[in-house]
Formats: C-alpha cells, sequence, structure tokens
C-alpha cells in the first residue's frame, strides 16, 4: 500500500481524491489536491494544519 507519509495526514490506496476533507477545512491552504502516478490525492501542509479533525470526519475513506 503506498501511503504519502511526509505531514499530519497522509492519503493511501483508499483516497479517491473526492474533497470532501478539503471543502471542511478550515485552514486555507492547508489541504490540497495533486496527482501522484495518475491518481487524485491529497496533500496535508503541516505548518498550515492546525489538526482541528475536521477532515477525518468528512472523510468517508
Amino acid at each position: 500500500m503506498a501511503q504519502k507519509q511526509n505531514s499530519l495526514v497522509f492519503t493511501n490506496d483508499n483516497c479517491i481524491g473526492c474533497n470532501r476533507c478539503i471543502s471542511v477545512c478550515s485552514c486555507i491552504g492547508a489541504c490540497i489536491a495533486e496527482e501522484e502516478d495518475g491518481k487524485k490525492r491529497i496533500s496535508v501542509d503541516p505548518d498550515k494544519c492546525v489538526a482541528c479533525g475536521a477532515c477525518f470526519d468528512a472523510c468517508e475513506h
């Protein structure tokens, strides 16, 4: 399972890039959508993230 672990929150193979986590994020620019190996992924900037957990609550994957 490929994982992106260079931040507080990382995506794995279950991520479908639906952007639900981005839509509920209160820290502008903390969550960004990227494409990695042809798959949509979400990246979290640990310098902007306040670890509120809203993205975890919104994610179904």
